[in-house]
């Protein structure tokens, strides 16, 4: 996993670099970042069932990713980049007739955001929502029954291969010279009537649905590396 994400964060780098390439045609006052973020994210899920036994797992995961933001003016800034996405769900049954099951996948999804900023102290603690997309793309999923064989399952909505989501966030920056602090709180939502995952266990009245549509909360450091080819321009 550790290096699948050392992979996402190189590539993330290299295409974020190339969309921005140009920046000599902006103001040298306005600083490109390099920005690196982890956190936590939750998903949405749905279970739809009858068995007064069964213990369903909201579980956390982990994500990281590195975008390129380039300052428009001093108050809006466009940025891209890279990030991964893992959205897993458990349930477990202990009765007559025990059951584990269980809904994965693997994904990476490249956003495009568009950020405005507004001072609050001294220009350097700033407030800064956020709108944007974020392209979806499936590397791997699966859905787990176990023991297989036993019961009656209907796959009616398989993951897409690929989705796109509408972002909206918030955070709080410190700025420090040439390093950027903050703590962000977002929110990607799927919002069409098709489910990214549904199936059922007819056997055990039973279903399972998510729109795709989760929060995270992160962390971000970021470097103004136009401070960089500034100096050699000096």
């Amino acid at each position: 996993m550790n290096r699948r994400r050392n992979k996402i964060l190189t590539i993330s780098i290299f295409v974020t670099l190339i969309l921005f390439s140009n920046v000599d045609i902006l103001n040298a006052q306005n600083r490109t970042w390099l920005n690196y973020e982890v956190g936590i994210t939750a998903s949405q899920q749905s279970w739809n069932t009858q068995l007064s036994n069964l213990h369903i797992l909201k579980p956390t995961n982990s994500i990281v990713g590195g975008y390129i933001e380039q300052e428009l003016n001093h108050f809006l800034s466009i940025e891209s980049g890279i990030n991964d996405k893992f959205y897993g769900f458990n349930a477990y049954y202990f009765g007559s007739d025990s059951l584990s099951t269980g809904a994965y996948a693997q994904c990476v999804q490249i956003p495009l955001r568009l950020r405005t900023r507004i001072n609050l102290l001294n220009n350097k603690l700033f407030l800064s929502p956020h709108v944007g997309l974020g392209l979806l793309i499936k590397s791997y999923d699966g859905i787990l029954i176990f023991p297989e064989g036993k019961f009656d399952i209907e796959v009616k909505t398989a993951f897409p291969k690929t989705a796109l989501l509408i972002e909206t966030g918030l955070s709080l920056e410190l700025i420090l010279k040439s390093w950027k602090f903050a703590f962000l709180a977002t929110a990607s939502g799927n919002y069409t009537s098709k489910d990214f995952i549904n199936y059922s266990i007819k056997d055990m009245n039973t279903s399972f649905s998510t729109t795709g549509s989760y929060v995270t909360y992160q962390i971000r450091v970021g470097y103004a590396i136009s401070n960089i080819w500034n100096r050699k321009k000096k």
